[in-house]
């Protein structure tokens, strides 16, 4: 990295140290969601497992509700967790922004 590229990125890190807690949020809720995201094959493996081995499961109808429970709950936990990360980074960005026109 230039010395020119590693000043602009310094100066910049300056304006995004002001809102580390928030940084770290987005970041918690941008981990949160690729934890969803794997979670959601592992689901598919439950469900497949236990309805081609019924001896491990009750009846297939109540195997196949709680997957669908399950997936739904994963499904709408990953889309709140992208929201949130989006929501928050954009806050971020928006302040620093802001920061930034002020100083200058």
């Amino acid at each position: 990295m230039k010395t020119s590229e590693a000043h602009v990125m310094k100066r910049l890190l300056t304006y995004m140290w002001r809102y580390k807690w928030v940084t770290a949020l987005a970041l918690a809720f941008t981990f949160l969601t690729s934890l969803l995201l794997t979670a959601i094959p592992l689901a598919a493996r439950w469900y497949i497992d236990h309805l081609v081995d019924p001896t491990e499961a009750g009846s297939p109808v109540l195997t196949a509700f709680q997957f669908l429970i399950l997936y739904y709950g994963l499904f709408i936990g990953r889309v709140l967790a992208t929201y949130l990360s989006q929501l928050t980074f954009a806050r971020v960005s928006n302040s620093i922004v802001r920061d930034i026109r002020l100083d200058i």
